[in-house]
């Protein structure tokens, strides 16, 4: 019963932070543009650089951060999800971003040639079809329109230990290099990778509480820098359309 009791009051902590986050992201503009440069969100401001008010697609936006952070930066974002989540209600409140559930990754229902870059960030690991989701990422992009994925390691420190991922709901995962190949063998020219982040190999729960809030970004980038890179948690590719 208090191990139970406990849980929950972890959830509902990291539930608040992750709200927490969402919103300061949607509404300050100062520091979505810091945090839009920093590896802890994968440098997305730096490769999207191609103008406000460009043209952005989201794949699998989740509970919207990043969607969030595009819009407070004046990029008209179309923010898309298998999902709904209730955090949406933050994100809606910016008039450049729209929000669809029931988009289909490897089916979009975009126009060839729709918008000027592609996110992908932390979705693609649940992608029963990944290839065919890329083809479509390059679909709907404009010629060069750029492309920016962030996935979970192959080789990272917990999946290492254990023989088996940390989602349960994990269908495919991606080394740097592969992930790089992946990109080449769907029509991309892939320019930079990188990777980021410490995950240890035990007590996963209690880790996934303390990054949620407890843990500083600069620390946890201290944390990154210390581990070796081909055993940190997420690997990023940045490309463009051929």
């Amino acid at each position: 019963m208090i191990r139970q009791m406990l849980r929950s009051s972890m959830d509902r902590r990291i539930q608040r932070y992750q709200s927490d986050e969402i919103r300061r992201l949607a509404q300050d503009s100062d520091y979505a543009f810091r945090a839009s440069r920093s590896i802890f969100y994968s440098e997305i401001g730096r490769w999207l650089d191609v103008g406000r008010e460009a043209d952005i697609l989201e794949i699998g936006c989740g509970p919207g951060r990043y969607a969030a952070m595009l819009g407070c930066l004046g990029f008209k974002v179309v923010a898309a999800d298998i999902h709904e989540f209730a955090s949406w209600e933050t994100v809606r409140r910016l008039p450049n971003v729209s929000l669809q559930s029931e988009i289909d990754a490897a089916n979009l229902p975009y126009p060839d040639g729709s918008f000027d870059a592609v996110t992908c960030m932390g979705a693609l690991l649940y992608f029963a079809e990944p290839g065919r989701a890329l083809k479509e990422m390059r679909r709907v992009l404009r010629p060069s329109g750029r492309l920016i994925v962030r996935t979970v390691n192959a080789n990272n420190l917990y999946r290492g230990t254990h023989s088996r991922d940390i989602d349960p709901a994990t269908c495919n995962v991606y080394t740097e290099n592969s992930l790089a190949e992946a990109l080449n063998d769907n029509g991309f020219t892939v320019e930079s990778t990188s990777a980021f982040g410490f995950y240890p190999p035990y007590f996963p729960r209690a880790w996934w509480f303390l990054v949620n809030g407890v843990i500083s970004m600069e620390y946890q980038i201290r944390l990154s820098n210390c581990c070796p890179r081909a055993r940190r948690v997420n690997v990023n590719a940045y490309a463009r359309k051929n």
